[in-house]
């Protein structure tokens, strides 16, 4: 009975952590904090922008458009000449970009 009782706990419980998230990510340092003012490298800026895995991958495609909206670096985007090579490079390099553009349902949003 008890091993029974710990299998439902870990049913419920797994159940309840794959939930999709509906509300967007919202990154640790943003562009005009004092936190995003201390990174001084491009590598620094990419680590806080990435977006934890066990959040990635529980975030609807809505929020997870919208936290791609929100992303820090995305002034990036506009300060190029070529923004299709600048749209490869942040795709290759940003984890919620890579996922937003594996989603199979991203064409039904909004």
């Amino acid at each position: 009975m008890k091993k029974l009782i710990l299998l439902f706990g870990c049913f419920i419980f797994v159940l309840s952590s794959a939930q999709e998230i509906d509300k967007p990510y919202e990154f640790p340092a943003k562009p005009g904090t004092e936190q995003w003012a201390k990174l001084t490298t491009s590598d620094q800026m990419d680590e806080v922008c990435v977006i934890p895995d066990e959040v990635l991958t529980t975030l609807s495609t809505k929020a997870l458009l919208i936290t791609c909206m929100n992303y820090p670096r995305i002034i990036d985007f506009f300060s190029t000449n070529n923004m299709q090579t600048c749209f490869e490079f942040y795709s290759n390099h940003f984890n919620g970009l890579k996922e937003l553009l594996n989603r199979p349902n991203l064409n039904k949003v909004f």
